[in-house]
């Protein structure tokens, strides 16, 4: 019997479509207000990285009416809770450089540490420039 099990799920199609519709490749005409869609129906159903790209596009204002930081830091927070890596390496950048929120190493390098628990190896990078970094300010 034949199985239709190498397809990919809905969500993942749906995805690459995005990809496609907002970054215009091949000749796709580039629409960010029908990947906000998109993303917005994904999100819903909590797909975490359409929950990340909502939290790029209203954290930069790109695909949405204006620039919304809280927006984007809860759409960010939803995706990292979710299991998305990408998340979790933006809200330690966010919380390390007070972008949004108060500004806290402790909660960056956390962020950063739940990345590399999921196995992202640029934790290994910032982590070092931040204990580097704190220890020379303490030199100082």
């Amino acid at each position: 019997m034949f199985s239709f099990s190498f397809l990919l799920p809905l969500s993942k199609i749906k995805i690459l479509i995005l990809k496609f519709i907002q970054w215009a490749l091949y000749d796709t005409p580039r629409s960010l207000s029908v990947a906000k869609n998109f993303y917005s129906e994904l999100a819903t159903q909590g797909n975490s990285h359409a929950q990340y790209m909502l939290g790029f596009m209203y954290s930069t204002g790109i695909g949405v009416p204006q620039r919304d930081l809280a927006k984007g830091l809860l759409y960010y927070t939803f995706a990292a809770l979710g299991g998305d890596i990408a998340s979790d390496m933006t809200l330690g950048y966010w919380y390390h450089q007070g972008i949004g929120v108060s500004k806290s190493c402790d909660d960056g390098v956390e962020w950063y540490r739940r990345a590399a628990k999921q196995g992202n190896y640029y934790f290994n990078y910032y982590f070092s420039f931040f204990f580097i970094s704190f220890f020379v300010k303490s030199l100082i």
